[in-house]
C-alpha cells in the first residue's frame, strides 16, 4: 500500500535500508535508522512538555541536520512543527508564538545562545542540543496523528506580497505530495546526494529534503553559498550529485566561483532553482558552464508548492514556467475567477489544484475562503497556457499596465529587453498618463563597460514586441531593486515616476 505520509516513508527506509545516509552537515550525520531512533527519543521529551496532540512547537532554524531530526521528532510526538528563521527578531518570534498559541519554543543554543535572552516567549523553552542528546526512552512508535495524511503537519509563516503575516497550514499528505512534485520534476535517480544551502525555515529547502527522503536519497546541509571554497569541499567530500539554489544564490555562486562550477559538469546530475524566476543571463551562464547537467526552475508558492517545473536546459521560452508538476493541475481565470480559454492574446489569472495545496491559513477563515476554492489556490499571477500545455507567467495583477484599455504585462517587455546586448537587468513599470491612462517605462541596468544606445534599444524592442508595448521612456539605473530571492520590487521604481 502506498504511503500517505513521510513518516511512513521514514519508517520503511529505516527498516529496509537503515544504514544509508539520510542527512548530514559540517559536523554531524544521521543514517535513516539513526534519524528515526534519535527522533523517537526526542519525541518522548517533547511529549513531556506538550502532552496534548496537535500542540504547536516553535523551532528556531539551526540550518543543520539537527533541525531535520527536530521536525521528525515533533511529527513522531503528534505535534505541529512551526519553524522560524535563525536569529529571528524577538518581536517576530513573539508574534508567531502568540498567533499559534505555541506550547514550546526550541531554540538553537549552538549558534544563538547570546540571542536567547532577547526572546520573550510566554511558553517554555528547550535547547535544541538537549532535545537531540536526551537519553529518554524512545516512543513505542510514531503517533497515530503522524500517520494521518489529513492532519496538519506544519504551519509555515509567510508575508507574501501583502506584508501581513500568514500562517499556512500543510498536512502530512501535502508534504508527501510536495516531495513527489520535486522528486518527479527533477527526475531524481537512485543514490542522489543533494546539497541544500538555502534556509530550512522556508518551504523551498524543506521540500527538497522531502523529495530526497521520499526517494531514499541523501541530503547535505550547509549555510549559504558565499563560502565558495567550502561549497566545493562539500561537493567533493560527499560526491554531491545535485544542488538546490535560489536565483540570488545562483548569481552569487557564479560570480564568486569565477567559472569553477564548470568543473562539476560531469559530476552533477541536476541543479534545481526556485523561490523566483531565474534571470535570463543566469540561465545562459549555467547552460554554458554545465552543458551536461539538467537545469530546473520551479514555480510555486508556500500555499501551492512546486506546482510547475521547467527544464530550461531543454526548452527555454520567454516567460515560460514549464509544465504542471505530477500532482498539479492549472487553470486560467478572468479577474472574477471564471475559467477562460487562455492564450498569448487572452491572458488571465493562474490557479493551481492538487494534493500539495495548503489546508488553509491558520485562524484566518476569510482569507482562506478568498484564496482557496474548489481545491484551487488562486493567485494574482497573470499568465496563460499554450496548446502544448506549457504555462506562462507574465507578471502580477497589480503590475499590469493599462494602455488605452489594453492590459500589458511588464514581464513580457522585460523578457525581451534583457536579451539586448547592452542590458544587464531591467524592470518595466506603468506611468500615469491623461491621454492613454498608463504607458510602459523601462528601467535598465547597463552591462559594465557598455554604453546604452536608446534608439537602438527601442528599434530592438519594436522588432520583438507589439507597437503598443514599446516603452515610451527608458531610464538607466545603477541597480534594479530586488528581494533577497531575486523578485523584482517594482513598487520602489514606481515611486521614481511622475
Amino acid at each position: 500500500m502506498k504511503a500517505t505520509t513521510l513518516i511512513e516513508v521514514l519508517l520503511s527506509h529505516a527498516e529496509n535500508s537503515g544504514d544509508r545516509l539520510c542527512v548530514a552537515d559540517d559536523t554531524s550525520s544521521y543514517t535513516y535508522k539513526e534519524l528515526l531512533d534519535t527522533a523517537l527519543r526526542a519525541g518522548t521529551l517533547l511529549k513531556k512538555h506538550c502532552p496534548k496532540e496537535g500542540e504547536r512547537v516553535l523551532v528556531e532554524c539551526s540550518q543543520d541536520a539537527g533541525f531535520i531530526v527536530c521536525e521528525a521528532a515533533i511529527s513522531m510526538a503528534g505535534l505541529i512543527f512551526v519553524p522560524v528563521e535563525h536569529g529571528a527578531a524577538p518581536d517576530t518570534v513573539s508574534l508567531v508564538e502568540k498567533e499559534t498559541g505555541a506550547a514550546l519554543f526550541v531554540y538553537d543554543d549552538t549558534k544563538s545562545s547570546k540571542n536567547r535572552k532577547e526572546y520573550k516567549t510566554d511558553c517554555p523553552a528547550l535547547a535544541l542540543s538537549e532535545l537531540l542528546q536526551t537519553d529518554s526512552e524512545p516512543l513505542d512508535g510514531p503517533s497515530g496523528r503522524s500517520l494521518d495524511g489529513s492532519a496538519v503537519s506544519q504551519i509555515l509563516f509567510s508575508t507574501g506580497t501583502t506584508g501581513k503575516s500568514k500562517g499556512i497550514e500543510l498536512t502530512f499528505s501535502a508534504n508527501l505530495a510536495l516531495g513527489e512534485n520535486v522528486m518527479c520534476g527533477v527526475e531524481m535517480k537512485e543514490g542522489n546526494t543533494e546539497l541544500l544551502p538555502l534556509p530550512l525555515s522556508h518551504s523551498h529547502a524543506l521540500r527538497c529534503f522531502y523529495a530526497n527522503l521520499l526517494k531514499g536519497c541523501s541530503v547535505v546541509i550547509t549555510d549559504g553559498v558565499t563560502k565558495v571554497k567550502h561549497i566545493f569541499e562539500l561537493l567533493d567530500k560527499w560526491n554531491i550529485t545535485s544542488l538546490d539554489l535560489s536565483p540570488s544564490a545562483s548569481m552569487v555562486l557564479l560570480k564568486l566561483s569565477k567559472g569553477a562550477l564548470g568543473r562539476y559538469d560531469e559530476k552533477l546530475d541536476y541543479i534545481q532553482i526556485g523561490t523566483a524566476p531565474l534571470p535570463e543571463e543566469t540561465k545562459l551562464r549555467l547552460m554554458e558552464l554545465l552543458p551536461s547537467v539538467r537545469l530546473y526552475n520551479f514555480y510555486g508558492s508556500t500555499e501551492s508548492g512546486r506546482s510547475c517545473v521547467l527544464n530550461f536546459a531543454r526548452i527555454n521560452k520567454p516567460c515560460c514556467i514549464g509544465i504542471p508538476a505530477v500532482n498539479a493541475q492549472f487553470m486560467v481565470t478572468d479577474f472574477d475567477r471564471n475559467p477562460i480559454k487562455s492564450g498569448p492574446d487572452n491572458i488571465g489569472l493562474l490557479a493551481s489544484r492538487g494534493p500539495m495545496n495548503m489546508k488553509g491559513y491558520w485562524l484566518q477563515e476569510q482569507l482562506t475562503r478568498e484564496t482557496l476554492r474548489d481545491g484551487y489556490v488562486f493567485t494574482n499571477d497573470l499568465g496563460y497556457i499554450d496548446d502544448e500545455g506549457y504555462v506562462y507567467v507574465l507578471g502580477r495583477k497589480d503590475d499590469v499596465i493599462n494602455y488605452k484599455g489594453i492590459n500589458i504585462s511588464p514581464d513580457e517587455i522585460e523578457a525581451v529587453a534583457v536579451g539586448y546586448k547592452d542590458v544587464e537587468d531591467c524592470a518595466c513599470v506603468p506611468v500615469e498618463d491623461e491621454t492613454s491612462g498608463q504607458y510602459p517605462k523601462l528601467f535598465v541596468r547597463v552591462k559594465k563597460g557598455h554604453t546604452l544606445d536608446r534608439k537602438d534599444l527601442l528599434d530592438y524592442l519594436s522588432a520583438h514586441v507589439d507597437a503598443n508595448k514599446v516603452p515610451r521612456e527608458i531610464e538607466e539605473i545603477d541597480l534594479i531593486p530586488r528581494t533577497s530571492n531575486g523578485k523584482l520590487l517594482r513598487r520602489e521604481l514606481r515611486t521614481r515616476t511622475p
